[in-house]
């Protein structure tokens, strides 16, 4: 995982510890935790911020975002199995989607304001939900 300073660009560490303590949490909820958690990382940490939701100049740095929400994507799994919430596999990747869809909500923010908004937040967790419910018998 890609660092700077000592800093990991995603809180992976803190979805970690959100998967420890949700216990039978209903997994929209789980959601929208983790975008708030998320949001608060990167207007916490500008740097990775900037590294992660700023723009892409390169097809170097294209492939380290993507390789980042896949391994994200991961952890998305294993925080949804924690609950009881299998994803499906197969040709999609619902879990990188699920990166992806709320990355590209926190991104635009980013790029309107500088920071992540609490109107975008919501919207970050309103993308994963709505795509997810897709998959997820409720």
């Amino acid at each position: 995982m890609s660092v700077y300073e000592g800093k990991s660009l995603v809180p992976q560490d803190e979805v970690e510890d959100i998967s420890q303590t949700i216990g039978s949490k209903d997994w929209r909820l789980v959601l929208e935790d983790v975008s708030v958690l998320v949001a608060n990382y990167y207007n916490q940490h500008p740097v990775a911020g900037m590294l992660m939701l700023g723009s892409i100049s390169s097809h170097e740095s294209h492939r380290a975002m993507q390789l980042t929400i896949l391994h994200v994507g991961k952890h998305v799994e294993q925080l949804m199995a924690s609950i009881g919430v299998e994803l499906p596999s197969g040709e999609l990747d619902p879990k990188a989607l699920t990166v992806e869809l709320g990355t590209a909500c926190l991104r635009l923010s980013y790029f309107l304001h500088g920071k992540i908004t609490p109107a975008y937040q919501r919207e970050c967790a309103a993308a994963m939900i709505g795509y997810l419910s897709r998959f997820i018998d409720s």
